[in-house]
């Protein structure tokens, strides 16, 4: 699932003299507030597109509640459609919907979610569900020379779509 960026949410709301300072490094001092104001809204409503563009439609984050449910709702039915079994399938909808509480925290794969789930059953959803682009795996770099390399053997974090 793609999302925004900051530059292209700039875009989309058609502000030109925002996008113009945004991209000129440093901005400028009088446009701080400005830009401020466009990425505290970036924060609050996200950067999926269809939600960014009923936003600029009606100016109001309380419209977008049923394009979120919606949103999310196709994301359960994807994490769903990786699984082998309807064991599994359960597995991963309920790691999945517990990754949202811990969305850009430190986990480790043993015991999430639910404490029967082993490391290597956790890990494996895991790994499907990012294979799915539903969530990303991050992990540590400890190197400090090119190239960096992740430090697999570390706890990762968890980057969901519009995070």
């Amino acid at each position: 699932m793609n999302t925004f960026s900051f530059e292209q949410f700039l875009e989309a709301t058609g502000d030109r003299e925002a996008l113009e300072a945004y991209r000129e490094v440093p901005f400028p001092n009088f446009r701080y507030e400005t830009l401020l104001q466009w990425f505290h809204r970036y924060c609050l409503i996200g950067g999926l597109p269809d939600v960014v563009e009923r936003y600029l439609k009606t100016r109001s984050a309380g419209s977008l509640t049923a394009i979120y449910d919606a949103h999310l709702e196709k994301l359960f039915l994807r994490a769903g459609e990786t699984a082998s079994s309807v064991k599994t399938k359960n597995k991963i909808i309920q790691i999945y919907q517990d990754a949202f509480m811990y969305a850009s925290m430190r986990i480790t794969f043993r015991g999430f979610s639910d404490p029967s789930f082993t490391s290597r059953d956790a890990g494996r959803i895991f790994h499907d569900l990012q294979q799915a682009s539903l969530l990303q795996m991050i992990y540590p770099v400890t190197s400090t020379t090119l190239p960096l390399e992740p430090d697999l053997r570390r706890r990762p974090r968890i980057r969901l779509p519009d995070t």
